[in-house]
């Protein structure tokens, strides 16, 4: 999801909000990418920064994103094999 907004300095942006956010303990990341208006040339926006915020359980919910790292599947698919 794509919002427009203004910065504390004024500055606009375009800010593309990933539609998936991960859950790290009892907490909820949303990863953006950021781009914001030059202070020179007003109409001509930075390249794209990548950044992430914190969110509200409410915002996050039905769209958690859960990755697992190959230790862990490792560890279940031996479990499996027994």
């Amino acid at each position: 999801m794509i919002e427009e907004k203004v910065n504390q300095d004024g500055q606009k942006q375009k800010i593309n909000n990933l539609d998936v956010i991960v859950k790290i303990e009892d907490k909820f990341l949303q990863v953006r990418l950021i781009r914001t208006e030059r202070w020179k040339n007003r109409n001509e926006l930075t390249p794209p920064m990548p950044r992430a915020k914190f969110v509200g359980e409410s915002e996050a919910k039905g769209k958690l994103y859960y990755f697992v790292g190959r230790k862990e599947l490792m560890a279940l698919k031996k479990q499996h094999s027994h």
